[in-house]
């Protein structure tokens, strides 16, 4: 039987002629050098030695937030209609070696309109939106964004700590 399952693009979303917005953190160590993501460039977190992870040179519409995942820069799209925290596979496979814990089979994912969605499975894996950091239950599947902020982690009790914006 043929898999089905489709990679998940948010309706409507292009990345031609549509207006971005970035969510900076401010003040947070760690998280410097973002500027060169949105002008299209790689992001290496040098002090850990890691290898570059590519991002796309354009977003599409949206509230993005930068954060890491397992110590790692990732841009998040914060989305209300995610339950969970994604990944894209992509950025997955991009994570060194020692980052990328072993993953276990995950849930049938599905979009509002109920069409399936790729994945690869599940693990738990620390994200960091300064200054909350979590360990999450995470899903690694087929989708365009690099990382979806799920409402599981925007819900979370972080005693009353902001995320700066």
């Amino acid at each position: 039987m043929e898999d089905s399952r489709q990679p998940f693009k948010r309706k409507g979303t292009t990345h031609y002629g549509r207006r971005q917005r970035e969510v900076p953190l401010e003040s947070c160590e760690g998280h410097d050098g973002w500027e060169e993501k949105q002008q299209g460039r790689s992001h290496t977190d040098k002090a850990a030695g890691s290898t570059e992870v590519q991002r796309p040179s354009k977003l599409a519409e949206g509230v993005y937030v930068h954060g890491k995942v397992n110590g790692h820069p990732l841009t998040f799209t914060a989305i209300t209609d995610a339950s969970r925290a994604i990944i894209s596979t992509r950025a997955f496979n991009q994570l060194p070696g020692t980052s990328r814990p072993q993953l276990d089979q995950s849930v049938r994912l599905v979009v509002a309109n109920g069409a399936p969605i790729k994945d690869a499975g599940e693990a738990i894996m620390q994200l960091e939106l300064c200054p909350v950091t979590l360990s999450e239950q995470v899903i690694i599947a087929e989708i365009e964004d690099e990382a979806l902020l799920g409402t599981t982690f925007l819900r979370k009790d972080t005693e009353n700590q902001q995320i700066s914006c």
